[in-house]
């Protein structure tokens, strides 16, 4: 509540000088965008990180783990005991009989067969598990993904709202000039026309902007209606130095969903464990105690036992055994599917290093000053309209460049990162409730 009568005030300081300062009419700046749109919150990449188990999918992958750790419980629950009563009545001329059964019965497991259950319960439990570890690994690449683009939207943005900043006073400037008959209608018109392309295309990235905005609101707050989530902290420089060595092999141990396909072999092969203790008939125990009548009373004793003539179970064991050698199979994919990840992130990686090398950050090389020399100097006459328009066009050009360049550089090592698993220990399984 402080942090929206705070929010309230400041936009209405905000209105208040607007109101009070004439302004030319123009373009919205990204300042403007943040009032008039949803509020916009400024956040880090370890904070949005530390929102994933907010995500829906995130919840949806945790609610399955749950009922397969649930299904482990089922598995080693032991079958009921059986428990019924009968009376039986016999009647002849001057005769009446009757006869009364309380029976209990049990159906008595073999030890193998429990035993297959479980193991292929608890194994599925842990494919599950380790399917919330991979689905948490590429939920965090999009996340970080999602901020270095809303970082990349808010810095072009920035660099056109700057653009059109100078081509307002450009404007302005040529105005006096024309009317004065210091400028030609054609410049005084080029100026314009210039203004009003860097105005749209400052327009188009405030949309761009807003929807990276609510992209990443929506991977980490999807309860919060109407938010807008912004980098604090964008990143920036080079990203952390990589052993181009062998990460395919750590990446089998690392990918969660190796480790999910590998689990999921030794539930099947539980399953074909069970499929074959199946062929041997389950003996059913029964007693309880019968009364007559005539008086005489007492206790009985029986059991059954299928007899397996008819179906000794050949289809269903052929069946598991072929699931195990397709899952057998999918492994050996999956295995094949990481290698080739590796590869490709790491060849567009380093192919984004190479670029990144290729170019100079405007602040290092002094493009940054360009456009306001080339105002100055335009405005005092020493710079004809020509080259006040190419310095725009080599700032914009030359901030985009270097802004793409950092943020592909950024998500391919992110997604080199997902790649490998991580660039730390083998995979964990993930705890339920985490």
């Amino acid at each position: 509540m402080k942090a929206r009568l705070a929010g309230t005030a400041l936009i209405g300081l905000l209105q208040a000088v607007h109101l009070g300062v004439p302004a030319p009419a123009a373009a919205r700046t990204v300042q403007d965008a943040a009032l008039e749109g949803p509020p916009v919150r400024r956040i880090t990449l370890d904070e949005a990180l530390g929102l994933l188990a907010a995500n829906l999918e995130f919840r949806i992958a945790h609610r399955v783990a749950a009922e397969a750790k649930a299904l482990v419980l089922a598995s080693g629950a032991y079958p009921n005991p059986t428990v019924s009563a009968t009376h039986e009545t016999l009647e002849a001329v001057g005769l009446r009989q009757s006869e009364s059964y309380f029976t209990l019965s049990q159906r008595v497991e073999w030890p193998s067969l429990r035993e297959a259950r479980r193991t292929a319960a608890s194994r599925r439990a842990a494919a599950a598990r380790f399917r919330v570890a991979a689905d948490s690994a590429a939920l965090a690449f999009r996340v970080k993904s999602a901020y270095v683009h809303a970082a990349l939207a808010e810095r072009e943005a920035r660099t056109l709202e700057r653009v059109v900043e100078v081509f307002r006073r450009a404007g302005s400037s040529m105005e006096a000039r024309f009317a004065e008959g210091d400028a030609s209608l054609y410049d005084t018109r080029r100026v314009e026309v210039e203004r009003v392309r860097y105005e749209a295309a400052l327009a188009n990235a405030l949309l761009e902007l807003g929807a990276t905005q609510r992209e990443l609101a929506l991977l980490v707050a999807p309860g919060t209606d109407d938010l807008r989530l912004a980098p604090a902290e964008p990143p920036v420089g080079m990203p952390p130095a990589v052993d181009p060595g062998d990460l395919a092999g750590p990446a089998l141990a690392r990918r969660a969903e190796v480790a999910a396909s590998e689990s999921e072999v030794r539930a099947l092969e539980a399953e074909l464990r069970r499929s074959r203790a199946l062929r041997l008939p389950e003996l059913a125990a029964s007693g309880g105690y019968k009364r007559q009548s005539d008086g005489f009373g007492g206790v009985f004793l029986g059991m059954s036992l299928p007899l397996p003539l008819w179906n000794r179970s050949a289809g269903e064991i052929q069946a598991a055994a072929e699931r195990v050698t397709a899952e057998e199979t999918r492994l050996a994919l999956t295995r094949r599917e990481v290698e080739e990840d590796v590869r490709a992130a790491l060849a567009e990686y380093r192919s984004h290093l190479r670029r990144a090398a290729l170019l100079t950050p405007p602040g290092a090389g002094g493009q940054a000053d360009l456009l306001s020399i080339a105002e100055v100097a335009y405005e005092t006459g020493g710079m004809d309209l020509a080259g006040l328009l190419d310095a725009a066009e080599a700032l914009s050009g030359a901030e985009a460049a270097v802004a793409r360049m950092e943020a592909e550089l950024w998500i391919g090592y992110y997604n080199l990162e997902r790649a490998v698993g991580g660039f730390g220990g083998p995979v964990q399984e993930a705890e339920e409730g985490q």
